[in-house]
């Protein structure tokens, strides 16, 4: 996992990032603007149309909203498990070399001519 680099705080506001663009999305108002539609343009095809459209438009905006809502929370839940994963390497590690991760590292890299 050498290649992993995660700064801190980016898989939080990620996360709210996406939070916040779902409510975002919640308070949209479909049905208004479906009326709006239709008020505009009485007795045209596109008005009869503009319920049906409406009705799937508001659909797929619940979907996609419920969909950002396990999204944001796998974000986090990929954090929570990098982190514990860390955690359990660390600990492995310091119980079968009796020294903790970045002591060994240090001594390992003064042997190779480091600091």
């Amino acid at each position: 996992m050498s290649d992993l680099h995660i700064v801190a705080g980016d898989f939080e506001y990620f996360s709210d990032r996406v939070a916040v663009a779902g409510d975002d999305l919640s308070r949209l108002d479909v049905d208004t603007a479906a009326g709006d539609i239709a008020a505009g343009m009485p007795g045209s095809v596109s008005a009869a149309q503009a319920a049906d459209v409406s009705e799937w438009l508001g659909q797929g905006v619940d979907a996609l909203v419920s969909e950002l809502g396990r999204f944001s929370a796998d974000v986090l839940d990929a954090l929570w498990r990098a982190r514990a994963a860390e955690e359990e390497v660390a600990s492995t590690f310091t119980a079968v070399l009796g020294v903790g991760v970045s002591s060994a590292f240090e001594d390992l890299a003064r042997r190779l001519g480091g600091q």
